[in-house]
C-alpha cells in the first residue's frame, strides 16, 4: 500500500493537471472534466485515510474514511476530529482547508498560465 505522504502527493499532482487539461479542453467538456477529477480526488483522499489511520496503528476509521472519500469538505474533518485529540484534529483541519485553498490556486494559475501558453 502506497505511504500516506505518496498519495497526499498524488492528490496535489492532479490539481496542476487538471488547470491544464481544462485550459485545453473546450468548454462544453469542462464539467466532465470537473467530474473526473472529483472522483479521482475521491478516490485518493479515501485511500490516504486508510493509509494514514494503518500508519498510526488504529484500525480504520469505518464510515469517516468512506465519508472523507465522497464528500472531502466534511468528510476530512470528521476523519480528523474521530482520529486524533481535539487540539490534533482542530490544527490538522487547519493545514487540510489551507491546503485545499493553496491546491485550487494553483490549479487556477497553471490554467491561466497553460491558456496564455497554449494556442
Amino acid at each position: 500500500m502506497a505511504t500516506p505522504r505518496a498519495l497526499l502527493a498524488g492528490i496535489a499532482a492532479t490539481f496542476p493537471l487538471a488547470g491544464v487539461v481544462g485550459a485545453a479542453t473546450p468548454t462544453a467538456a469542462a464539467p466532465a472534466l470537473a467530474i473526473v477529477h472529483g472522483l479521482v480526488v475521491g478516490v485518493l483522499t479515501y485511500t490516504w485515510c486508510r493509509a494514514e489511520s494503518l500508519q498510526r496503528y488504529r484500525a480504520p476509521p469505518g464510515r469517516s474514511a468512506l465519508l472523507a472519500g465522497v464528500f472531502p469538505l466534511v468528510g476530512v474533518p470528521l476523519y480528523f476530529f474521530r482520529t486524533r485529540r481535539w487540539q490534533e484534529a482542530g490544527r490538522d483541519t487547519a493545514r487540510a482547508g489551507a491546503l485545499a485553498v493553496l491546491l485550487l490556486v494553483v490549479q487556477f494559475a497553471c490554467a491561466e498560465l497553460a491558456g496564455f501558453l497554449l494556442p
